[in-house]
């Protein structure tokens, strides 16, 4: 059996819908004298792209600035995200973009611009003519050479040893004492982008994923980052997380200069590797405010020690503390004695979850331990607080005088009780006229409550205690409840 074909002879007269850019999908308004002054303005191709992306991605949108990542860009543009940010951070340097944070947008101010053309003093004719003119006396493999890096066209080439950076010492030992104990990021991208960004802030010529020839394995490998000082000197920078790795240290073996930046190893001091230094980028692994890291790591082992006896653990990593007795840009160090008071008043006042006290990683979270501690020295001055201990046998007592269907026995009543550190928060609350409790005055209360229609058919509430009273959500509730129905009683209205 055979098959038949129907041949379609429609089809070829069919067309498809030409696509046709209308403004009613939208535009993008720009002012004129932006895009004289980018005409003017000696951009490369991956420059102009980079500009055009980042028009869309703001003034597209009516905003200034905006968040506008290498991936974005290299969807929009097709090229390679790598080429995406070395062209972004050129532009940046060139203050044509403007950078707040991860926000990138135009610098509209033009005078502030510092470009190969000065606009102020050029017509557009005379800058081409001038162009052209050095154009023609290059010699020929100087204008075969298409390759869209003029970063590269200033820069030496890498493997070349340097000649010194401009402070009198290698663009290595510069960016050394530029990056070294600055930074505290648990993402490498994040280290990555504030690395790059800090170095061109300050003048550099950044490049990221440099290739190199071998990475250790016969494969050709990237370095993370090439920069440039614009003097022709080059240095590479490896970012590894806890310690230099091999392949790190064959690819910088590859360029005239370089080291490793270690993201969250401990490095004590600086070291060589094979020839390579490896330093660290986060600040508990530098010394500075005259106090050494062998004395940090002593005071943090203080601390884990008074810890772990006063919560009877048996923790053993002290980084936790290492990290707040160390400064960072944004702070000064903690002091030892800090963090023994915060520990103090966790284990003094929070409550347990599962019968567990907080690990050493909690209570020192970098972001809310200055509120800890702002917490635990009134605690401990007993600002705010009672100025009388909370007596707990006495009002245990008086509870089970009252109350002997439901009475707690004083032995059972220890501070892993939740019901614990609920008893103290009431006794550290006020009266209705503003005067600190008292003994007699919670013999008043647990007295009314005892006697409010709360306690009714007693036999039947196996739930109601003491302990589900004191809850903070309850304890109010309840004692102005029993208020209420003895002003009631005392009226004769119940």
């Amino acid at each position: 059996m055979s098959n038949v074909a129907y041949a379609d002879f429609g089809n070829q007269r069919r067309q498809e819908r030409p696509n046709v850019a209308d403004l009613d999908n939208g535009y993008t308004r720009i002012a004129n004298e932006l895009l004289d002054a980018i005409m003017l303005a000696g951009l490369t191709k991956h420059q102009l792209l980079m500009v055009m992306a980042v028009w869309r991605k703001t003034y597209g949108f009516n905003k200034k600035m905006d968040w506008v990542g290498n991936e974005q860009l290299e969807s929009m543009t097709k090229i390679d995200s790598t080429k995406c940010s070395t062209a972004k951070n050129q532009l940046v340097r060139m203050k044509i973009f403007i950078q707040e944070g991860r926000k990138i947008g135009m610098n509209k101010n033009i005078s502030e611009w510092e470009t190969d053309i000065d606009r102020n003093s050029k017509s557009f004719t005379e800058t081409v003519n001038n162009s052209f003119t050095e154009t023609v006396k290059t010699t020929l493999p100087k204008q075969s050479n298409t390759k869209d890096n003029n970063t590269k066209d200033k820069r030496k080439d890498p493997t070349i040893p340097p000649k010194g950076g401009n402070r009198g010492g290698s663009l290595r030992e510069e960016l050394i004492s530029i990056l070294e104990g600055k930074f505290d990021f648990d993402k490498a991208d994040k280290l990555h982008d504030s690395v790059e960004q800090k170095l061109v802030e300050l003048g550099y010529i950044c490049e990221r994923e440099f290739r190199v020839s071998d990475r250790g394995d016969g494969k050709a490998g990237r370095v993370d980052l090439l920069v440039s000082n614009g003097k022709g000197d080059s240095c590479g920078i490896e970012i590894d997380r806890l310690n230099a790795r091999d392949k790190s240290i064959v690819k910088l073996k590859q360029l005239s200069d370089g080291f490793v930046l270690v993201r969250e190893g401990i490095v004590s001091e600086r070291y060589d590797f094979d020839g390579i230094p490896v330093v660290s980028a986060h600040p508990m692994s530098s010394s500075s405010e005259g106090i050494s890291r062998e004395e940090i790591i002593r005071e943090a082992r203080e601390a884990l020690d008074f810890y772990n006896n006063i919560t009877g653990s048996q923790c053993r990593d002290f980084k936790p503390f290492m990290t707040l007795l160390s400064p960072t840009q944004s702070r000064d160090r903690y002091l030892l004695s800090d963090l023994i008071t915060v520990i103090e008043w966790v284990v003094s006042t929070w409550k347990r979850r599962n019968n567990s006290i907080a690990k050493p990683t909690n209570i020192c979270r970098v972001n809310r331990f200055d509120g800890y501690l702002s917490d635990a020295i009134k605690w401990k001055n007993r600002d705010g607080i009672n100025p009388v201990d909370c007596p707990h046998e006495e009002l245990i007592k008086i509870w089970n005088k009252y109350v002997p269907e439901r009475a707690i026995d004083f032995h059972e009543w220890t501070s892993r009780r939740p019901a614990y550190k609920d008893l103290e928060a009431v006794w550290n609350g006020k009266t209705n006229k503003g005067q600190w409790r008292e003994v007699k005055h919670m013999d008043t209360c647990f007295k009314l409550i005892s006697q409010s229609s709360l306690f009714t058919g007693l036999q039947d509430k196996g739930w109601l205690t003491l302990d589900w009273i004191l809850t903070p959500t309850r304890w109010s509730q309840t004692y102005e409840q029993a208020k209420r129905e003895y002003t009631e009683r005392k009226k004769g209205i119940v």
